[in-house]
């Protein structure tokens, strides 16, 4: 049996992040029914990565769909730009065309990248987006040359998934043609060890990038606030220098000197979500949050901002029983199966009510809540049916 031939265009080269990680997730879940290449912009960390273990890599320089200059500086630069990225993406695409041959389909890993359209149409194939960003509200992105623009490229896909009914809704994906919601695979179901009753007084803050983004100055504040003096907050993931200083002179003005500590990215983050008392999600409007639901599969409490898909994900709103919502049936969420606001982890509005909630998980350790968490994490995001409705959403752009 022949397998379908892929072109997944990949958003990270430099930083090993949430995109990147959902990616290996699907190409593991896909393993012998598709022949998959990944093209990225540049060779780095995440290229070795994939490298490692053994998928076939391309790198050919392109441009991400963001142009972030404003005012007067994009003015100014706006017409530079536009002619350098004329000719970069279309050699991009004449090198890939070249060098990769026949594929049977073109599939964009992030909403910011959007020369995947641009490929497939010249490749003469579908195109499938995968849509994992709040790029405006979360990433604050400002794609090129125009909201506008980047939303037509958006419906002119042939097939479009989100990982949340939250980006479901946000992007407007119920009047597409082919769009469906699929929330995205994290873990097999052997993850799911039993919770542990016994934990370190430790609380987690992972990222693969510790960046503003992720709010990590909000995490040092909610963690001061909480009163947990006999406690350590572990930052987990790459840090630059200068976020690192920053951090530590932040700890030390909040009276935290001694108990913040940094761990260098790790490939597998379960270890330590089993033995901590709770994990913090700070990032405003995430996509989906692969730490809540690593945290949920783990067993370990979550506390999170409320918004975005982390309120999907800990509230239970994230695909309902069928896992997927179709735009074409006339429905921007489908049945969702809504639980009580927060029943799978803790949502807070500000950082006294998270500092809270943060005492509370660790002084009483919710194990019903947490048990009920991870059940859901496995219907919901373990890898075992996840390769099903992905060929589903590639036989359905491929019609």
């Amino acid at each position: 049996m022949s397998r379908t031939r892929v072109l997944y265009v990949c958003n990270e080269d430099r930083h090993l992040g949430g995109s990147s990680l959902s990616l290996l997730n699907m190409l593991q879940a896909l393993d012998g029914s598709i022949d998959p290449v990944l093209l990225f912009m540049s060779d780095g960390v995440v290229t070795s990565f994939f490298r490692e273990k053994g998928y076939n890599c391309l790198v050919v320089p392109f441009y991400r769909s963001s142009f972030s200059p404003a005012g007067f500086i994009r003015v100014v630069r706006f017409l530079p730009h536009a002619v350098m990225r004329f000719f970069k993406q279309r050699i991009c695409v004449y090198r890939v065309m070249r060098v990769v041959g026949k594929v049977d389909l073109v599939h964009s890993n992030s909403s910011t990248v959007d020369i995947g359209l641009m490929l497939a149409r010249r490749m003469g194939v579908p195109h499938v987006w995968h849509i994992r960003e709040y790029y405006d509200t979360g990433l604050h992105g400002r794609p090129f040359p125009s909201w506008t623009s980047w939303k037509r490229k958006l419906f002119r896909s042939d097939a479009v998934v989100a990982i949340t009914p939250g980006l479901f809704e946000h992007w407007g994906l119920e009047r597409h043609r082919n769009a469906c919601c699929i929330p995205d695979a994290v873990c097999s179901a052997s993850a799911a060890l039993p919770v542990l009753v016994e934990r370190k007084r430790q609380v987690l803050f992972i990222a693969g990038s510790i960046s503003q983004l992720k709010r990590p100055q909000e995490a040092l504040q909610i963690f001061a606030a909480s009163g947990l003096t006999d406690c350590r907050l572990l930052f987990v993931g790459n840090v630059t220098i200068k976020m690192r200083q920053d951090l530590t002179d932040l700890a030390s003005s909040l009276g935290l000197a001694g108990r913040v500590e940094f761990i260098p990215f790790v490939d597998d983050v379960m270890p330590l979500l089993r033995e901590s008392a709770a994990a913090l999600v700070c990032t405003e409007n995430e996509g989906m949050g692969r730490v809540a639901v690593e945290a949920m599969f783990a067993g370990c409490p979550v506390v999170a901002g409320n918004s975005g898909g982390s309120r999907d994900v800990l509230s239970g709103n994230s695909g309902g029983s069928s896992d997927v919502l179709s735009g074409n049936s006339g429905n921007s969420g489908g049945s969702r199966d809504v639980l009580a606001a927060g029943a799978l982890g803790s949502l807070y509005d500000s950082v006294p009510h998270a500092a809270a909630l943060l005492r509370a998980a660790v002084e009483s350790l919710p194990l019903e809540q947490l048990r009920l968490a991870q059940s859901r994490a496995l219907s919901l995001y373990s890898t075992e049916h996840y390769a099903a409705k992905i060929l589903t959403v590639y036989r359905s752009a491929r019609r």
